[in-house]
């Protein structure tokens, strides 16, 4: 039953937050949101590895639910201001490709590793700069993202204006 509650608590919150989020995206920094989420996500995916009771286990998978409601939409959105017709569904496509293979290979390696070194030495050498590499700032030549001054068009790489 507790296995259930985990997979259960991270959907619950994910889908609770994302609207939220989403707003917040389109209304402040896209960057930040996207920062803010995968901050938080890699945070409480580290500290998971570290906890001694179910309930803190819970509220981990919880916060990872909401640190991924918080680059979600803003990602999406940031694509889809980059990117017109055919360029926009590509780049979306693989967007959701890379999610669902590092998904995948993220399941597959931790098995790997688990089979290895064993569960517990696996789970808490997990380095917790893993996930945090997508909330360092994006490069100076990329041109701020903000939702709501942008007019909702913001600046598109095909044409290189409005």
């Amino acid at each position: 039953m507790q296995l259930g509650w985990l997979g259960s608590a991270y959907v619950i919150v994910l889908s609770l937050a994302a609207l939220p989020l989403g707003v917040i995206g389109d209304l402040r920094s896209r960057r930040a949101v996207i920062a803010f989420g995968v901050g938080l996500w890699s945070a409480c995916t580290a500290l998971g590895a570290a906890v001694h009771r179910f309930w803190q286990l819970l509220a981990c998978r919880a916060m990872v639910g909401v640190g991924e409601a918080g680059y979600g939409p803003a990602a999406q959105a940031l694509i889809a201001e980059f990117y017109q017709g055919r360029q926009r569904a590509f780049a979306i496509g693989i967007y959701s490709v890379g999610m669902a293979f590092g998904g995948v290979l993220g399941i597959w390696l931790g098995g790997v590793l688990a089979e290895h070194y064993g569960r517990a030495s696996c789970s808490r050498s997990s380095p917790p700069a893993c996930g945090s590499r997508g909330a360092v700032p994006p490069p100076r030549w990329l041109p701020p993202s903000v939702g709501g001054s942008s007019g909702g068009g913001g600046r598109r790489c095909s044409t290189g204006s409005r």
